[in-house]
């Protein structure tokens, strides 16, 4: 079931995958067919690993959500760890299965080892426990796998423990109850995109396009840094 489009963000599959590709340090590519795959599946081939919440609104390139983006982010840096995409769907059922809410993979205290998965929970005397989600295997009274570095980028609602925000770059902010959820420089509330425009449309002058929005040359030039990074990684 679709759900609302106001403040819960909306990109295309081609941008989800330029914003997932600005992680990678290599630079590789993600490709929006491989977006795509991660949530309609292969036809013929292996299901979705995932769903988008919006799969019931029409559209001829396919959208996604904030939170569908987290878990887009999530599966990538884990495949890129080496875990298998089978895996990966039998961990998305069982968190599923186990806290009955959507965007399992967007959720606060998800751990790995680079080969399993863990949540982290209590037990009935309040001690900590590490649940591989699809052995139910225990790691009780151990040190736990580590929190990725990728993950720390996220900042979670404290009641839901659900993405919401992304700090995807210095100073810029990916935040679905602004803008859409399109990247925007965190201290002043404008879209990346925009001033990056601005700057290249008026001989990348960041003083001018500073002053027609009131806001300082530096917070320009992020929104500049970060576009051109973009570019460099759609390349």
């Amino acid at each position: 079931m679709s759900v609302a489009i106001l403040n819960n963000g909306i990109y295309s599959f081609g941008e989800a995958a330029r914003l997932l590709a600005s992680t990678l340090p290599d630079a590789r590519t993600v490709s929006p067919s491989r977006v795509r795959a991660w949530f309609r599946g292969w036809p013929r081939f292996s299901p979705a690993v995932t769903h988008s919440d919006y799969e019931d609104v029409p559209s001829r390139c396919g959208i996604v959500s904030f939170l569908d983006l987290i878990e887009a982010l999530v599966v990538l840096q884990l495949r890129r760890e080496g875990i298998s995409l089978q895996y990966l769907r039998k961990v998305n059922d069982a968190l599923a299965s186990e806290f009955e809410i959507d965007h399992p993979f967007g959720r606060k205290k998800i751990f790995t080892d680079g080969h399993h998965i863990f949540i982290e929970t209590a037990d009935a005397a309040g001690d900590v426990e590490m649940i591989e989600l699809v052995t139910r295997l225990l790691r009780q009274h151990t040190i736990p796998p580590v929190l990725r570095p990728y993950l720390r980028q996220i900042e979670y609602d404290p009641v839901t423990l659900l993405a919401s925000q992304w700090n995807v770059h210095a100073g810029v902010v990916v935040d679905p109850r602004r803008s859409y959820g399109k990247p925007i420089v965190n201290a002043v509330g404008i879209p990346t995109a925009i001033l990056s425009a601005a700057y290249s449309a008026n001989a990348e002058n960041a003083r001018i396009v500073a002053e027609w929005y009131d806001i300082r040359p530096r917070h320009v030039m992020t929104a500049v840094q970060f576009e051109r990074h973009l570019s460099r990684t759609a390349a």
